[in-house]
């Protein structure tokens, strides 16, 4: 696994090493059209209870994005653009340089009010308002995002894709609206297979395939913003090998896989946006409906379903030119069918509040000029349903925390 991330790191360095290259050897004329940025951002973290990003409860610096990109147009309809990110989060990072995104926009067709354009490359999954702009603390709205729409634990998984986009773009009237349709592998990292794959079983993930759509509409000069994504992601199962003898009645044994059999996990996931801008304030809230599919792997034409859903809804406040505060709920069910955890703890012996979590955040941001930033937020949290499992275990994680996280950022 570790061979493919690099692989894919060593492409994204050559491809930012020849842009240069290619833009001195056409002339210094073209170097007007290349161009560089990058941001560097440090927070801290501290929890009452259980792990997030580190040995939080000790308070925790394990929260590092550092990212330097460069951005190539030798066409007017065409660009090229790629990004190395190093990201430490504790131990659901890769803590290492990688390839963020690298890709190729070709635009079709362009118009005084519509644009059709192809990318192809490493892409940012364009799901919900925040997913393709996570990394960047200038461009989110708070310094964690809501995790019942953006899970950290499933970061890699959800980021970034290896794929072909097909986008449209344009004005309906005084109405802007915008298509993206992806079809890609994701991005299948040591970590998401920890956070993907369930005890008793031991495997390895393959094949991932993903499929997603974004509609997003604003009106009104931007003070009414809608969007609709719709996310496919399938993932084969490979157990490893070897099989065991267990008794399923008394003098019957059977033999069986050690470790399951082959099989896929699929989630289908549907979410609905919604921004309200007026004068200094803003509203958002977002819902999402999670569908969990395991097949096959407990046994030849077992099937599993799991129907999960989150939402958030918040509101923040333009203070002045460089000062806004917010406030938000956010809460997740992996099960919205049992979302106090009862059936899951009569069943399993694991304790109910790992099926759902729901977060009061409180949180300010100061902006002294347009490179700098500052935030700092409290959450209060009841339940461990984004707990990640490599930090945690989470039959003894506790059901009710605090978790303050503060942040400075640089961005050029």
């Amino acid at each position: 696994m570790k061979r493919c991330v690099y692989s894919h790191c060593a492409r994204a360095f050559a491809t930012a090493g020849l842009i240069p290259a290619l833009a001195l050897a056409e002339g210094g004329s073209e170097l007007k059209e290349l161009s560089v940025h990058g941001y560097i951002s440090q927070g801290l973290i501290y929890t009452t209870e259980n792990s997030f990003f580190g040995d939080s409860e000790n308070t925790s610096f394990d929260m590092t994005n550092i990212a330097l990109g460069v951005t190539w147009r030798p066409w007017s309809r065409l660009h090229f653009s790629a990004q190395a990110l190093y990201r430490q989060a504790g131990a659901t990072s890769r803590d290492d340089i990688y390839t963020d995104y690298a890709l190729a926009d070709l635009t079709l067709v362009q118009d005084m009010n519509w644009q059709l354009g192809l990318r192809a490359g490493r892409i940012k999954n364009p799901i919900g308002f925040h997913n393709d702009t996570r990394d960047v603390a200038a461009s989110r709205p708070s310094i964690l995002l809501p995790e019942s729409i953006y899970r950290d634990f499933l970061r890699d998984v959800y980021h970034t894709s290896d794929a072909i986009s097909l986008y449209a773009q344009g004005y309906l009237g005084e109405t802007y609206i915008q298509l993206e349709l992806l079809k890609g592998e994701p991005q299948l990292t040591d970590n998401v297979e920890e956070e993907y794959i369930l005890a008793p079983l031991s495997g390895e993930l393959d094949d991932g395939k993903g499929d997603i759509g974004r509609l997003l509409v604003e009106s009104f000069g931007g003070a009414l913003r809608l969007a609709y994504t719709y996310t496919n992601i399938t993932v084969d199962f490979v157990p490893t090998p070897g099989t065991q003898t267990i008794q399923v009645a008394p003098m019957v044994f059977v033999t069986v896989p050690l470790y399951g059999y082959p099989g896929d996990t699929e989630i289908d996931m549907d979410t609905w946006s919604i921004e309200y801008n007026w004068g200094r304030w803003q509203f958002t809230s977002e819902y999402q409906r999670l569908d969990y599919y395991i097949n096959d792997i407990y046994g030849p034409g077992t099937e599993s379903k799991t129907p999960g859903e989150g939402y958030y809804v918040s509101a923040s406040y333009q203070l002045n030119d460089h000062w806004q505060t917010f406030i938000r709920y956010d809460a997740s069910y992996t099960d919205k069918d049992d979302k106090d955890g009862e059936d899951y703890e009569a069943a399993t012996g694991f304790p109910g509040h790992n099926r759902f979590a729901k977060d009061s955040v409180v949180g300010i941001r100061y902006e002294p000029n347009k490179h700098w930033l500052f935030a700092a937020e409290f959450h209060h949290i009841s339940g461990t349903a984004w707990l990640p499992k490599v930090e945690n275990d989470l039959a003894t994680a506790k059901e009710n925390w605090n978790l303050f996280t503060a942040e400075v950022s640089y961005k050029f």
